[in-house]
């Protein structure tokens, strides 16, 4: 009978400590403000790119930024409110929140890449992550996803401006 007990103390107790451990990697319950993710390039630049509503409007803004002025690129557009949903599902499902407070540098690296994560909400909540050539668990997986959607969004645009 004490064995009864204490196993099922054991599974309430394991439930308890993976509910918790599932709920911190999750993002707050909210819909984005912002959300902006930027990387630099010690030989190739930067590029930034972000997501945000304002008045009730999506936009997506892309800045690159290169050693020659005539390759940079500056893009400000209206998008779909779906984007953001995507860009949701995105951060949940690679427990994002996790990255929150991840601040870490290779100082023994003198010309390396770094990158910088924003993500604010409605409610106030946000999401900051940044580093030098030092990169949290999964940053090259979602750094891929992000790249793709971002692409989905630009070719959205450009499909858009097709008169055809």
């Amino acid at each position: 009978m004490k064995v009864w007990y204490i196993t099922v103390l054991i599974i309430i107790i394991l439930a308890i400590i993976f509910f918790r451990i599932k709920k911190c990697g999750n993002p707050p319950d909210n819909e984005i403000l912002h959300f902006r993710f930027s990387r630099g390039y010690s030989l190739g630049g930067a590029i930034e790119q972000e997501l945000y509503i304002e008045n009730d409007t999506v936009y997506y803004k892309k800045e690159t930024f290169s050693y020659r002025a005539d390759k940079d690129v500056k893009l400000l557009e209206v998008v779909d409110t779906m984007f953001l949903k995507e860009l949701e599902k995105i951060i949940r499902d690679n427990h994002l929140a996790l990255w929150n407070g991840f601040e870490q540098s290779n100082s023994n690296v003198m010309d390396g890449n770094n990158f910088t994560l924003r993500i604010t909400y409605k409610n106030g909540q946000s999401i900051s992550a940044n580093g030098y050539m030092m990169y949290p668990q999964g940053y090259q997986k979602v750094e891929t996803e992000l790249d793709e959607f971002f692409k989905t969004v630009e070719d959205s645009l450009a499909k858009r401006d097709t008169p055809f």
